[in-house]
């Protein structure tokens, strides 16, 4: 949670992306990982610079398509040892 936290307040306001105005491969690797984590059906706080820069990211279609859908594909659980493979 701290890293995603460090991420609202570390990323320069006015910035439409994580490296600058353009998008790059760290939108991308982020913006997988934020998608799961705004998935979670658990409280979050209040981050609006991460909110605004995801609902961004969000707009394009290619992300909606590959990304946001692969959403109802995978299995989200809040509770971190059902989300281990059993062995």
């Amino acid at each position: 949670m701290a890293n995603i936290k460090m991420m609202d307040t570390v990323r320069p306001t006015g910035l439409s992306n994580i490296a600058g105005n353009e998008l790059t491969v760290s939108d991308i690797a982020l913006g997988n990982a934020i998608n799961r984590w705004f998935a979670l059906k658990t409280g979050r706080p209040e981050l609006p610079n991460l909110r605004a820069w995801y609902e961004r990211l969000c707009e394009r279609p290619a992300y909606r398509k590959v990304i946001m859908g692969q959403r109802e594909k995978l299995p989200i659980h809040t509770d971190a040892r059902r989300s281990r493979p059993r062995a």
